[in-house]
């Protein structure tokens, strides 16, 4: 995610939710990542970066489940974004 490089992170948070479909941090960076991505590809491919946004949207909201309310309150702006970009 620090590099930019959202696929790898993509494909990598992607797996970890599926195996700790209760990781609510694994839910966060895959979230933030997919949005990154997608305002990165939306100006050459409108509906993958749409796509994006509402599947980032969706684990935003599956990240904000965490017990600690600072990462409750990180996923809902992070989750905001999302929505703004959509």
């Amino acid at each position: 995610i620090r590099s930019e490089d959202y696929e790898p992170a993509i494909e990598f948070f992607s797996k970890l939710t599926q195996d700790r479909p209760n990781y609510h941090i694994g839910w966060l960076r895959l979230g933030y990542a997919r949005r990154e991505r997608a305002v990165r590809v939306a100006p050459d491919d409108r509906d993958s970066g749409v796509a994006l946004l509402k599947l980032a949207v969706q684990d935003l909201a599956k990240a904000a489940h965490h017990v600690d309310v600072e990462y409750q309150a990180l996923a809902w702006y992070e989750r905001s974004k999302a929505l703004y970009h959509l």
